[in-house]
């Protein structure tokens, strides 16, 4: 007996659709076939769904890219040969997949530091990563997949937690990884101190969000030893430069590599 015929869920067809304009305008990549599968086959598989193969999604993108232009959809049989590397096999389901169990190959490249990302991460390490959507850090609940730039850089798909499967994104492990930040309690006011690196809590109209700051100033405020800091702590953003007057409870302390400089110019603020 035959068993069903494959068929992609809406929000797979939906993903695809969004990606589907775009590359009618050029060969068909497929690296991004390849990083599609990964994705579908993650979300899938704590579905205990059947995971989607790298061909299946190439015949999607083949058969539409037919309607709308041929010449692409001719192309898309031309062999590709890529450089990088996948340490994922796209007939293995990724249900309660990490890193470690990828067992990922890494070389440290001549001259790189020992923060440069290509190091082996430690599956017992919380870690945090920012998202490029928004710029934002979010924690990360599981690795699902690895690979390799030209550069040489190590990009990641993670899974933030708080957020479903299907929203998995790749990072660049070197400039968007980092053990995972650690909220000050409501007695350590003593322990920040100007120009030092934070999280810090931002809120908007339409949520609240967690970015890179610096702090610039400090009222502190007298309290008995064990009352809850009302200190008022000024605060540069990085992404975007602007300033907020925030509360030690929107702050959480930043783990910092041996190699850290300061994201921004205080000095340079200072004389505008």
């Amino acid at each position: 007996m035959e068993g069903r015929p494959f068929r992609f869920l809406p929000e797979e067809v939906k993903e695809m659709e969004e990606r589907l304009f775009p590359v009618t305008k050029r060969r068909l990549d497929h690296i991004l076939m390849d990083e599609l599968a990964v994705k579908f086959s993650y979300f899938r598989g704590l579905a205990g769904m059947t995971p989607v193969k790298s061909k299946q999604v190439l015949n999607w993108f083949h058969n539409n890219c037919n309607k709308h232009c041929p010449k692409i959809a001719r192309e898309a049989h031309a062999p590709v040969v890529s450089t990088r590397e996948f340490y994922w096999a796209n007939h293995q389901q990724a249900r309660g997949s990490s890193l470690s169990k990828l067992k990922p190959t890494v070389t440290t490249h001549a001259g790189s530091s020992s923060s440069s990302g290509n190091n082996y991460i430690d599956d017992h390490t919380k870690y945090e990563a920012k998202s490029a959507r928004d710029g934002a850090w979010f924690d990360v609940q599981d690795f699902v997949a690895q690979r390799f730039c030209k550069s040489g850089d190590l990009k990641l798909l993670v899974h933030f937690s708080g957020f479903g499967a299907e929203e998995a994104e790749w990072i660049n492990a070197r400039t968007c990884l980092r053990q995972r930040s650690v909220p000050y309690k409501a007695t350590e006011c003593a322990n920040v101190h100007c120009r030092d690196p934070v999280l810090c809590y931002k809120e908007s109209e339409q949520s609240g969000l967690y970015f890179d700051a610096e702090v610039h100033a400090i009222e502190r405020k007298t309290h008995h030893s064990g009352e809850e800091c009302d200190c008022k702590i000024l605060v540069l953003y990085v992404h975007d430069n602007s300033e907020d007057i925030v509360s030690l409870r929107k702050l959480c302390r930043r783990y910092v590599g041996d190699d850290y400089k300061p994201q921004t110019s205080y000095e340079q603020l200072k004389g505008k």
